[in-house]
């Protein structure tokens, strides 16, 4: 027998949000959420979790369209010259495949997102990420070990089908079969790793 989980994602991005899980939660229709640890609200997330002990309350790390835990000077190759992060996927990639993305800064700064939430007092179910960069080969072992150290051993990897729905472009297309193939070879990096 399958079961429905239904999960929201930046719980702690915005009071908004908040508010909204807080209501669906209390409503009975959500089961749990991913908190970023860089969002502005994230102390009103943590009092919403609390609130609510029904909740599960997963970890969203988080490296593009947001906000670090770490200083910028730290992170250099995470950051724009406003000490955010850069504000997609797209961009994030482009650098990343192009060698100018410090996996020790990755490291540094999911782990920084990590011990934050746990300071918090949150017993994490789960991990996630934004934009779904947990997916993508090398930050698929930092995240599953950073998981694993801190007794976390549930992932939410997508379920992408190319052809579910209606396609309306080709990048549409290449995104689906990107993302697709990365939840693949994610689900398998982390049934290995139990």
């Amino acid at each position: 027998m399958k079961n429905l989980i239904v999960n929201a994602d930046d719980f702690g991005r915005h009071k908004l949000i908040n508010a909204a899980v807080e209501k669906a939660v209390q409503s009975g229709c959500l089961k749990s959420a991913t908190i970023m640890a860089g969002g502005r609200a994230f102390d009103d997330a943590v009092e919403v979790a609390k609130r609510n002990p029904a909740l599960g309350v997963g970890i969203h790390f988080t490296l593009v369209n947001g906000f670090p835990i770490l200083p910028p000077n730290e992170i250099p190759t995470l950051v724009t010259e406003d000490g955010t992060f850069h504000e997609n996927y797209i961009v994030f990639l482009k650098k990343y495949l192009q060698g100018k993305i410090s996996r020790h800064e990755i490291r540094a700064e999911l782990a920084a997102q990590l011990e934050k939430v746990q300071r918090a007092g949150l017993n994490l179910t789960h991990f996630d990420s934004h934009q779904h960069l947990h997916n993508v080969p090398g930050i698929i072992g930092i995240t599953i070990e950073l998981a694993t150290k801190a007794n976390i051993f549930a992932m939410r990897v997508s379920e992408t089908k190319i052809f579910d729905g209606e396609l309306d472009s080709t990048a549409q297309f290449i995104g689906r079969l990107g993302l697709g193939s990365l939840a693949v070879y994610a689900r398998r990096k982390a049934s290995r790793q139990g």
